[in-house]
C-alpha cells in the first residue's frame, strides 16, 4: 500500500512561521516526503499520495465516492467543486461517502472536514506557534511541529470511559477531528453530520438494505484485483461474502481459530466458503505473535491495537502475501450497526414511540427470546428506563484498578457531539449511537493496512444511516438478533442465518495474560501508571500473582494497562 503520511500547512498567520517552516520541510525532505503546492495548501506528503483538488480551494485526502452511482471520484468537476466550497463542505456528506479528510477554504477561512464514520485517520495540529492538518502524531513529532510529550490526564480518561472519542488526545498539541464536523484551525467545530439527523427518517425496507449493502461492497471491491476476505462465518463477515460473490468481485477468505472452543468458527466459515466456491485459508492462532509488550502503531496517539489482536494482524498480512491478494475487507462494526445490544431498552423505545403495551409486551418477549432469559428479567430493566429516560444516561465508565485520586480527576466524561446532549434521543437507540460511535476507535492502526487497504463496508456511510433509521426493536422481532441482517442471508445461506452462536476473543485473551503474566508484573506495576498513582498498584499486584484467580473482565484491564505502557515507550 502506499505511504499516507502527510502534513498540510497553510499560508500567511494561519501557519507557521517561515523559520520553522524551513526547518520543517529540510526534515521532511530527508525522511523521503516532498511538498506539492495544492489549492493554496502546502502539502507535506509522500510521494505516493494523491490528492483531490477542490477546484483552487481545497483538498480531499482519501478515497470519495458519489453517492449516487457509488462511483470513486480522482478528480471533482467543476460544479462539484463550486457546491463543496459554497456549502462549507456540507455536500459532502450529502452526496458523497468515504473515507476522507477534506481541507478547505470557505468564508476566507480554512476548515476541515472528517468524514462521519472516521474511515480517514487524520488529527489537527495545534500549539502556540503552529497550525496545521496531520496524518499522524509521530510524523509532526519528527518534523518538530510537537514535542510529543505524553497527557497523562487523556490516558487516565480513557481508561475511565473507554472507546469515548474526545477532542484531546493522550499527546499534547495533537487534536481528534471529529468525524462528521468541520473545524477550523483553532478548533472550533460544528457537527454537520450527526446520527439524530437520520432517527426520523423512513426506516428502509429489506430491498433498499439489500441495494445499500450490494452497492458499499461493490464500490470498495472496485479497483482490486484480489481481496482477502476476513470470513469468521457468524454474520457480518457472511453477509460480505454474499455481497462480493454476487458484485462478481475476486475474493478469497481467511478464517482464524484458537483452540478455544469461543475461537474456532471454522465449521461455519468453511460451510460459507463451500457454498459460494471460494477458497478459505486456515489460520490458526500463533501465541508466539501476540505481546502485550509490543505496540503495533506507536505513532498515533493512543494504544489502539489490542494485543490478543496482533496475532490475528499478522497471520492475515502473511496469507494476503502468499494469495497476492491487494486488500483486506473486514466485517467490523457489523455488531455496532445493527444494533447488538444486550440491553432491554428497545423494548422501551417501543412504548415511548408506539405509545402500544401490546408492542411493548412483544419486544419484551423478543428481547427475552434473544438474550435467552425469562420475561421477567427483559421487563425489570425495561421499566426502569421508562423515567428520567432523557437524563439517566452519561457514557459508561469503569474505574476499576484505578487509583481512587485519579477517578476523582473526572467526575463526568468529556463532551463529544453526538452524544453530548442527547435531547429526545430513545434509551435504546442512544445505546445504538454509542456502540457506533465506540467503533470508530478501532478501524485504524493495524500494521496490515500499511501494506493493504483493509476496507470496511458496514461501516460505510449509507450502512450507517440505513441502520440509524431502523427503530431498535426492529432488529429483534422474532427473538433473535440482528433481525435485517438475517433476512438478507436467509436465501443463500440459511445456516448462517440461523446460527445462534457466536464466536469471541475471551479464551485468546486469557491465555495471553496466563502466558506473559511475568512481563506484565513488570510493565504494568514497575511502569508510568503506577509511578504515577494513577492505578491501584496493590490490587493490581494481587491479581498479577501466579496463584491469583482472575474473574470477569479483570485480565482484559491489565492487559489495556501493559498496552498503555508499551505505547508509552515511544513517546519518551
Amino acid at each position: 500500500m502506499s505511504d499516507q503520511r502527510f502534513i498540510a500547512l497553510f499560508p500567511g498567520a494561519d501557519g507557521i512561521a517561515d523559520h520553522m517552516r524551513e526547518a520543517l520541510l529540510e526534515k521532511a525532505n530527508a525522511i523521503g516526503l516532498e511538498t506539492r503546492h495544492i489549492a493554496g495548501v502546502q502539502l507535506v506528503a509522500a510521494p505516493s499520495l494523491s490528492p483531490v483538488p477542490v477546484g483552487t480551494e481545497g483538498l480531499i485526502l482519501g478515497k470519495l465516492y458519489r453517492r449516487a452511482d457509488a462511483h470513486r471520484l480522482t478528480s471533482l468537476s467543476t460544479a462539484e467543486a463550486h457546491t463543496i466550497i459554497a456549502s462549507e463542505g456540507q455536500s459532502l456528506l450529502r452526496d458523497h461517502w468515504g473515507s476522507y479528510c477534506a481541507i478547505l477554504h470557505c468564508g476566507g477561512h480554512w476548515r476541515t472536514v472528517r468524514d462521519p464514520t472516521a474511515g480517514h485517520v487524520c488529527y489537527r495540529i495545534a500549539t502556540s506557534k503552529i497550525r496545521a492538518i496531520a496524518s499522524d502524531p509521530a510524523l509532526a513529532r519528527d518534523l518538530g511541529l510537537i514535542t510529543g510529550h505524553i497527557d497523562w490526564s487523556r490516558v487516565v480518561h480513557g481508561l475511565i470511559f473507554r472507546d469515548l472519542m474526545i477532542e484531546r488526545t493522550r499527546i499534547h498539541g495533537c487534536h481528534e477531528l471529529f468525524p462528521g464536523s468541520v473545524t477550523d484551525l483553532d478548533g472550533v467545530a460544528a457537527s454537520i453530520w450527526r446520527p439524530q439527523d437520520f432517527l426520523a427518517c423512513p426506516p428502509p425496507d429489506l430491498a433498499v438494505l439489500s441495494r445499500t449493502t450490494a452497492s458499499c461492497v461493490a464500490a470498495l471491491a472496485a479497483g482490486h484485483d484480489h481481496i482477502l476476505l476476513e470470513l469468521s462465518g457468524g454474520l457480518d463477515s457472511s453477509l460480505l461474502a454474499l455481497a462480493l460473490d454476487e458484485a462478481g468481485a475476486r475474493f478469497s477468505c481467511a478464517t482464524l481459530a484458537t483452540r478455544a472452543g469461543d475461537g474456532d468458527e471454522r465449521h461455519y466459515a468453511r460451510h460459507v466458503a463451500n457454498t459460494l466456491g471460494r477458497q478459505l485459508v486456515e489460520l490458526p492462532h500463533r501465541s508466539e505473535l501476540a505481546h502485550p509488550g509490543r505496540c503495533p502503531a506507536p505513532h498515533l496517539p493512543g494504544p489502539v491495537v489490542r494485543a490478543f489482536a496482533q496475532s490475528s494482524d499478522q497471520l492475515l498480512a502473511e496469507a494476503a502475501e502468499a494469495i497476492g491478494a491487494d486488500a483486506f475487507m473486514s466485517g467490523g462494526g457489523g455488531d455496532n450497526i445493527f444494533c447488538n445490544m444486550n440491553s432491554a431498552t428497545p423494548a422501551t423505545d417501543r412504548l415511548l414511540q408506539t405509545r402500544s403495551p401490546l408492542g411493548f409486551a412483544r419486544t419484551l418477549l423478543d428481547l427475552a427470546g434473544a438474550h435467552e432469559v425469562n420475561i421477567w428479567a427483559a421487563l425489570r430493566p425495561a421499566w426502569h428506563h421508562l423515567t428520567g429516560w432523557r437524563h439517566d444516561r452519561t457514557w459508561p465508565r469503569d474505574d476499576s484498578l484505578l487509583h481512587p485520586t485519579a477517578i476523582a480527576r473526572f467526575p463526568m466524561a468529556e463532551a463529544h457531539p453526538w452524544v453530548a446532549d442527547p435531547g429526545d434521543i430513545l434509551p435504546g437507540k442512544r445505546r445504538h449511537v454509542e456502540a457506533i460511535l465506540a467503533i470508530l476507535n478501532h478501524v485504524g492502526g493495524f500494521p496490515r493496512g500499511q501494506l493493504r487497504p483493509i476496507h470496511f463496508p458496514l461501516l460505510a456511510q449509507p450502512m450507517v444511516e440505513a441502520c440509524l433509521a431502523m427503530p431498535s426493536w426492529r432488529f429483534f422481532e422474532g427473538g433473535v438478533d440482528r433481525v435485517p441482517e438475517r433476512r438478507l442471508l436467509a436465501n443463500r445461506l440459511p445456516t448462517i442465518a440461523a446460527r445462534r452462536s457466536k464466536g469471541g476473543v475471551a479464551a485468546m485473551a486469557g491465555a495471553i495474560f496466563r502466558q506473559h503474566r511475568p512481563l506484565l508484573r513488570s510493565l504494568v506495576l514497575e511502569g508510568e501508571l503506577a509511578r504515577q498513582r494513577l492505578i491501584d498498584r496493590k490490587q493490581a499486584e494481587t491479581l498479577l500473582r501466579d496463584d491469583a484467580l482472575i474473574v470477569g473482565d479483570q485480565f482484559y484491564r491489565l492487559l489495556a494497562f501493559a498496552e498503555i505502557e508499551a505505547w508509552a515507550k515511544h513517546w519518551r
